[in-house]
C-alpha cells in the first residue's frame, strides 16, 4: 500500500490528488450506503472535495485541512427543515493514500442550474428565484438555540486571514478591482 500523503487545498489539487480524493469518496459512499454508489461526479467547490453519487453527496478535506466541514456537520441537524441535506454520517478515516475528514449527506433531488441559468426559460428562472428567496427568508428568520447558538457564537476561524488588517486589505483589493466593472456599487459596499 502507498504511504498516506496530504490532500492539498481543493484549488491546488493535481489530477493525482483529485483521483485519490475520488477513490476515498467512493469508498466512503459505498460504506455509508451499504452498496455501490454508482458513478461519482465531481462538484465544483473551492473549499471541499465534493463528489455526487446516486443518493449521496460526499464532502471531504485532508485531516490537516480547514475546519469548516466540522461546523457544517455540527449545524446540519439544527437547520430549519429544507435548508440543508440530511447528514448520513461523518468522521475521520484513512483510505488508501488519504487521511480525511468527511461528511456524507443525502443527495437532494434536482440539479444545479449553473451560473447564469443557461437554458432556463423565464418561468423556471422566476420559480428558482422565488425558491431562493424563500430559503434565504427561512434562514434569516431562524433563531438558533442550544448547540447551534453556541457554535455560531464562537469566534470564527478565518483560515486565510492573519487578522483584521489582512481582511480589510483583501476587501480593499476587491473594491479596487471592481471599480471598472458592471457590478453595482452597493453589491461590494453594502
Amino acid at each position: 500500500m502507498s504511504a498516506i500523503r496530504p490532500l492539498p487545498r481543493r484549488l491546488d489539487a493535481t489530477d493525482d490528488d483529485l483521483s485519490r480524493a475520488h477513490d476515498a469518496a467512493r469508498a466512503l459512499a459505498a460504506a455509508t450506503l451499504g452498496r455501490d454508489p454508482g458513478p461519482m461526479t465531481t462538484a465544483a467547490s473551492m473549499s471541499h472535495y465534493v463528489y455526487i453519487g446516486t443518493g449521496v453527496v460526499v464532502k471531504l478535506v485532508d485531516v490537516g485541512g480547514h475546519h469548516r466541514l466540522e461546523l457544517e456537520v455540527a449545524l446540519a441537524p439544527h437547520l430549519p427543515s429544507g435548508l440543508g441535506a440530511p447528514l448520513l454520517t461523518s468522521g475521520r478515516r484513512a483510505l488508501g493514500t488519504c487521511d480525511v475528514r468527511y461528511a456524507c449527506f443525502t443527495r437532494m433531488p434536482g440539479a444545479s442550474p449553473g451560473v447564469g441559468l443557461p437554458g432556463a426559460d423565464t418561468t423556471t428562472a422566476r420559480r428558482w428565484s422565488e425558491q431562493a428567496v424563500r430559503w434565504l427568508d427561512d434562514l434569516h428568520t431562524w433563531t438558533p438555540t442550544g448547540t447551534a447558538r453556541q457554535l455560531l457564537a464562537e469566534s470564527p476561524v478565518h483560515e486565510g486571514f492573519t487578522g483584521r488588517a489582512a481582511l480589510i486589505a483583501e476587501i480593499d483589493a476587491i473594491l479596487a478591482a471592481d471599480r471598472d466593472t458592471s457590478s453595482p456599487v452597493r453589491c461590494s459596499t453594502g
